[in-house]
């Protein structure tokens, strides 16, 4: 009789090992998808950040590289394409667009490459904020679509 308890302790003993085995084999493959996700997360932010950089270039090539006129013209064309967010944000940034027939005729240089800084970062923020509000979207989607990961829907039916 004590052999067969002995064997049968032996079992629940290896039972148990092997239980805290799988459970120790799950935590370190949560810990890996964990770091995976965070990894992937960084590299998103970084790809975002070096897209958001790239769509700003020409403002910090014209920085570096002065011309009165250029710089005029490239201020207009990032002030149109963000204007919306420019009156905004106005508020916040005290500034707002507003349409004149050569607004920069009796400014300085200094001037205008404080503008171009300043359209840097309403490009920086306008992007930001857009990627920011795809990010809220995508999430709050994917929640709202998860509950229906348990059906096995196969097509939707439509008319035409």
């Amino acid at each position: 009789m004590g052999e067969t308890l002995n064997k049968i302790a032996s079992i629940f003993a290896e039972s148990a090992v092997d239980a805290a085995f799988d459970e120790i084999q799950i935590s370190e493959s949560e810990k890996v998808d964990k770091a995976i996700k965070a990894v992937k997360g960084a590299l998103d932010k970084a790809h975002t950040g070096t897209l958001i950089y790239i769509k700003a270039k020409p403002l910090h090539n014209v920085l570096s590289n002065y011309c009165r006129d250029n710089a005029i013209q490239l201020i207009n064309e990032f002030v149109r394409k963000y204007e919306n967010f420019i009156n905004a944000t106005t508020p916040i940034t005290g500034r707002y667009v507003i349409y004149a027939k050569d607004p920069y005729a009796d400014k300085s240089d200094e001037h205008i490459k404080t503008d171009i800084k300043f359209t840097t970062l309403i490009v920086y923020f306008a992007e930001i904020s857009e990627e920011s509000t795809k990010a809220v979207v995508s999430k709050a989607l994917k929640g709202i679509f998860g509950i229906f990961k348990n059906y096995n829907i196969e097509m939707i039916p439509s008319y035409k």
